[in-house]
């Protein structure tokens, strides 16, 4: 399956600055193609341009958590049910609400390596 568009169409919205949407276009790709690692990588870009527009202090860290919360379980009982790519894509999820929590990435880095992407663990 050919997702060059998709990339294109998400690399088009992060340079135009609607990071919100790029985060989603990364997401859709990332859940077809988890190996796709130059796609990861951007995506963390936008979701720290996105993480540093909003201007989150201390309190907002809480707010990502309770926003990320429905994720985050997801997450653990795909983790839990050997589903690891779906645990991955809710990594992702969590991830655009904080993209520096440390254990959530570590939590997609087993997911991914139980999954047999070593590339991106």
């Amino acid at each position: 399956m050919d997702l060059s568009k998709q990339l294109e169409r998400a690399r088009e919205a992060a340079s135009r600055g609607n990071d919100e949407y790029a985060v989603q276009l990364y997401q859709d790709l990332l859940a077809l193609d988890p190996d796709n690692l130059q796609a990861r990588k951007e995506l963390l870009e936008a979701e720290v341009r996105m993480y540093a527009k909003q201007g989150v202090a201390s309190a907002g860290k809480a707010k990502a958590f309770t926003q990320g919360l429905a994720p985050l379980i997801k997450a653990n009982l795909y983790a839990m049910m050997n589903k690891h790519d779906q645990a991955m894509v809710e990594c992702e999820k969590f991830l655009q609400f904080d993209p520096s929590n440390r254990s959530v990435r570590k939590l997609l880095a087993k997911a991914a390596r139980a999954a047999g992407h070593r590339d991106i663990a």
